[in-house]
């Protein structure tokens, strides 16, 4: 059976990136900033990605999409703990 190749969230659309964004991005307590943590970023990481917020959710899959570990199927999974159905459906299978 061959091995499926790990779709990496670097590998995604800007369109979807910026989907999610939009969703992520307004203040709320289950927005970007809980995804970050959730992802294993300190409190000063996430006031650096803070600087701009109508950037916040780019600037934290930019970086966070730089590791090997960052997959889909990661984001995925932590969107859907974080009952955020309405971006984890964003991204492809």
């Amino acid at each position: 059976m061959p091995l499926v190749p790990t779709k990496l969230v670097r590998d995604l659309k800007y369109d979807i990136i910026l989907e999610i964004a939009l969703l992520l991005n307004p203040k709320s307590s289950n927005n970007w900033k809980k995804l970050a943590a959730r992802l294993g970023y300190s409190q000063q990481e996430v006031s650096n990605f803070a600087i701009d917020p109508n950037e916040s959710t780019q600037s934290l899959l930019r970086d966070w999409g730089t590791r090997d570990t960052s997959t889909v199927e990661t984001l995925r999974k932590h969107l859907v703990d974080m009952k955020r159905h309405d971006a984890a459906k964003l991204l492809p299978n």
